[in-house]
């Protein structure tokens, strides 16, 4: 495919609505041509942007009540001794439906919430390098980054200096993600950008790996915080960074 044909299958390929050969196929056109690259990340910024801008709605809260009064009452009682054996067969095929029905609920309560954390980062991380605002401190040195948070948060996050391993640190920022301060400090691997986010554990993200957009995502939770590196490396790269950065974040 040549450059029109990609930018023609950007809002695909970010929908993730393409078959894993062509995602693949458009994944190595970005990686080996600069323009379509900014072009991909501009269309990614414009849709963070536009999600972040949209109205949300509330339903009013006698809603439940309206629409309660609105329904039939029962006419029949189901306790009459003509239908207490067809009660006592339906009883356990309810019960089941009700676990299976709140099973999937949480389920898709979790997804909801890891599509959503997952998208925020994304969007994020994208921003910060579309508008240059990459990092608020800009210091090679953990003995500046790490004071810099202190007092415009409420923790301080471990400033580990991972440069003799391939990541030198650039810098760090503070973000908001999901209504949550959290502390961005901002790693490099090559010409590739690693955006960690340190937030409070009690904002509960989902941890693991995942990729979105052609970004990757690793999380995890320790102590009390919560842990997301996002990046554009390669995935078992910055698998690597995570595992260091825990490494030496305790020595």
């Amino acid at each position: 495919m040549n450059c029109d044909d990609i930018r023609r299958q950007l809002n695909a390929h970010l929908d993730e609505e393409l078959d894993v050969m062509h995602d693949a196929e458009i994944i190595a056109h970005l990686d080996a041509c600069p323009a379509c690259a900014d072009a991909a990340l501009a269309h990614a910024a414009r849709r963070g942007l536009t999600r972040e801008k949209l109205q949300r709605f509330t339903a009013p809260p006698n809603l439940e009540a309206q629409i309660r009064d609105s329904l039939p009452s029962p006419k029949e009682k189901l306790s009459s001794p003509v239908n207490r054996p067809i009660l006592r067969r339906l009883l356990p095929l309810a019960a089941c439906m009700a676990i299976a029905g709140l099973g999937g609920y949480q389920a898709g309560v979790f997804q909801t919430r890891t599509r959503d954390s997952v998208d925020e980062l994304t969007s994020s991380h994208v921003r910060s390098m579309m508008t240059g605002h990459s990092v608020d401190v800009a210091s090679t040195s953990r003995h500046t980054v790490k004071p810099w948070f202190a007092g415009k948060i409420d923790f301080t996050p471990p400033v580990p200096d991972l440069a003799a391993d391939g990541f030198p640190l650039i810098g760090g920022r503070l973000d908001q993600v999901k209504g949550t301060t959290a502390a961005v400090l901002v790693y490099q691997c090559r010409k590739h950008v690693i955006d960690l986010y340190v937030s409070p554990s009690a904002a509960k993200a989902p941890s693991g790996e995942t990729s979105h957009r052609g970004f990757n995502i690793v999380a995890w939770t320790e102590g009390e915080n919560h842990y997301a590196a996002v990046s554009d490396l390669a995935l078992v790269e910055l698998r690597e960074f995570g595992r260091l950065w825990r490494e030496q974040a305790h020595l």
